[in-house]
């Protein structure tokens, strides 16, 4: 998997050294900054982070050896063990040079660590600590590079980040992951760790250098959007949640290979998902909400390609400038279901179920020098204004009447009724085996029946 790296804007940075890319950071609330705060996974030893206190706590009793890459640990301080090796040593006083080490080796008969790196000089004294979780994601956002993944504790968290790059040059992923109670768990819902923009900071994440993986999030009262990506590419973003934010949930400036997966944006004054910038601004989303936002669900200058996604109850336009929808529900919305405005691109449309809009259901370009619009196996039903606007030559099998009959649209249940249901395509190339419904949501089949799968909707949504 891939790692995640983040910096607390005008934060100074706390040098690391060249700790292994194996490194994992612990964050959790009630931890302590001046913990350890991580472990080398691929070491022989055994994990201290996880917890709230430190491990180990040194005393300026405890100094550096003659060979400067060793500590001798006062024996009133600690008793050195084997399993200490892989776990990172914070040195936060005394005369040796502050920063975090890597326990590569113990020698437990001179109670005597050996770390990644030069402590500093020869008699220099050493206090810090060894083991347990630090507190805050600003400190963790200084420290992390190429590789490795940073475990963030369910809990709540009141700072800005903003992401960037510990080296001149990364192509390595980073991960800055959420967990429950233990590493790799995936928690949903208000289970997910939480990042309070308290109604005072701008931001709760800054996306600003690539190679970023977010997963099992969630962000709340930012005055500006909640996670602002200030266009830096390859990020992607799995079962994260963003509300009521003073701008966008999610916001894009111009790049491309983003992705969403399992991700919602509800109640935040502007968009959903936006992306701002030229055609080069993608953005994919699979599995994901827009609801109840004061502007579009999805609003993209760009490309937007959006599969098995739901967009209902928002201001302005369910879908904004498409690419590529397939599987798709956009309901209720205040403007139309799905709207093009790039004329120079094609969009493709399949499955897809445009109702109860506030006016059109699918708008094409504003000219014809973009190409055809394709529809497929896609159904318009009680739109205000009209079905189809600037398609209507390219529409082919489009089903304009049907009620979806969802099952608790009120509710945010928007599995289909039965007109819905295995009519989608492919269907008549492989006829007896398509079983795919209209729409986001797809059945759950029965014990014995075949094809189809369980209901889809994005990460979790408690709302």
């Amino acid at each position: 998997m891939k790692r995640l790296i983040l910096l607390l804007m005008l934060c100074t940075r706390v040098a690391t050294g060249a700790l292994s890319d194996d490194t994992e950071w612990e964050v959790r609330t009630t931890g302590n900054d001046g913990n350890g705060g991580g472990f080398n996974t691929a070491s022989a030893g055994v994990d201290r982070s996880q917890a709230d206190a430190a491990f180990a706590t040194l005393t300026t009793a405890s100094a550096v050896h003659t060979t400067t890459t060793q500590l001798n640990v006062d024996s009133g301080d600690y008793t050195v063990s084997a399993d200490d090796v892989g776990n990172l040593f914070q040195a936060t006083s005394g005369d040796c040079t502050a920063g975090f080490y890597e326990i590569t080796a113990a020698d437990v008969g001179n109670n005597r660590w050996t770390v990644d790196r030069a402590l500093g000089t020869s008699g220099q004294t050493c206090a810090g600590a060894m083991g347990g979780g630090l507190a805050t994601l600003t400190k963790v956002a200084a420290l992390v590079a190429n590789n490795h993944i940073v475990w963030i504790k369910s809990g709540t968290y009141t700072e800005t980040l903003t992401t960037t790059v510990a080296a001149s040059s990364r192509q390595l992923w980073i991960q800055w992951r959420g967990y429950l109670s233990s590493h790799g768990d995936a928690p949903a819902g208000t289970d997910r760790p939480l990042i309070d923009g308290e109604s005072t900071r701008a931001n709760c994440i800054v996306v600003g250098h690539q190679y970023n993986y977010f997963a099992h999030l969630r962000a709340t009262g930012a005055t500006s959007h909640c996670f602002n990506n200030t266009g830096v590419n390859s990020v992607t973003w799995f079962n994260v949640q963003a509300s009521a934010c003073g701008g966008a949930g999610f916001r894009l400036a111009n790049s491309f290979n983003t992705a969403y997966i399992d991700c919602e944006s509800m109640v935040n004054t502007g968009a959903g998902f936006q992306t701002d910038g030229g055609s080069s601004a993608i953005q994919r989303c699979h599995g994901c909400v827009a609801a109840d936002n004061g502007g579009d669900g999805f609003n993209v200058t760009g490309g937007l390609k959006v599969s098995f996604t739901i967009s209902e109850g928002n201001t302005g336009n369910g879908f904004e400038l498409i690419d590529e929808a397939i599987n798709c529900t956009a309901d209720g919305n205040g403007d139309a279901g799905f709207r093009q405005l790039n004329n120079t691109r094609q969009p493709f449309y399949v499955n897809n179920i445009a109702s109860n809009n506030g006016t059109v259901g699918f708008v094409g370009g504003t000219s014809s020098s973009g190409g055809a619009n394709v529809l497929l196996a896609t159904n318009c039903y009680n739109n205000t204004t009209a079905c189809l606007s600037l398609m209507d030559d390219d529409a082919h099998d489009l089903v304009t009447v049907l009620d979806p009959q969802y099952v608790d649209a009120a509710g945010n249940n928007f599995e289909v009724g039965a007109n819905m249901k295995a009519i989608g395509a492919p269907g008549t190339l492989h006829a007896g085996q398509s079983y795919i419904d209209l729409g986001a949501f797809q059945r759950e089949e029965p014990a014995g029946g075949g094809g189809g799968g369980v209901p889809v909707i994005g990460g979790g949504v408690v709302r």
